[in-house]
C-alpha cells in the first residue's frame, strides 16, 4: 500500500512561488524594449514627434537654472518681465532665516504664523437626511 502524504498549507507552496528573491527586478524587458537594445532609438519618439520644444526636452544636464524649474512646475515665466515684456528676471536675494522672513513679512502688516489646520468636515450623503 503506498502511503501518501499531505501537506499541510498545500497552496502556501504555491504563493511562495509568486515572492520575488530580494534584490531582484519584478519585471524584465526583452527584445527592442531592453536596457541596452540599439532598437530602443527606432520605437521611442523623439521630442519633436512628441510635440515638445527641443530647448525644453533637453535633459543632459540635471542641473536646471531655476527660470526654467519655476516655468516646468508652476507655468510662470521668469524670462521675461511680467510688466514690460522685455527685461529677463533676476534673483536678486533669497531669505533662509526664520527670523528675517518674520521681520518682513511683520513690516507688510502680513501673517506670520501659518493658517491652522482645520479637521476634515465628514461628507453629507443624501440618505443621511
Amino acid at each position: 500500500m503506498a502511503t501518501v502524504r499531505l501537506h499541510r498549507w498545500p497552496r502556501l507552496s504555491v504563493c511562495l512561488r509568486l515572492v520575488p528573491l530580494p534584490r531582484q527586478h519584478q519585471v524584465r524587458y526583452g527584445g527592442c524594449l531592453a536596457p541596452y537594445s540599439n532598437l530602443q532609438a527606432a520605437i521611442i519618439p523623439t521630442p519633436r514627434q512628441q510635440g515638445v520644444d527641443e530647448s525644453e526636452s533637453s535633459t543632459a544636464s540635471p542641473n536646471w537654472n531655476w527660470a526654467r524649474l519655476l516655468k516646468r512646475v508652476f507655468a510662470i515665466d521668469m524670462e521675461r518681465c511680467p510688466v514690460c515684456q522685455q527685461g529677463r528676471l533676476w534673483i536678486i536675494a533669497a531669505f533662509t532665516e526664520r527670523r528675517v522672513i518674520e521681520k518682513i513679512l511683520r513690516h507688510l502688516k502680513l501673517s506670520v504664523d501659518p493658517p491652522p489646520i482645520v479637521p476634515a468636515q465628514q461628507a453629507a450623503f443624501a440618505w443621511d437626511s
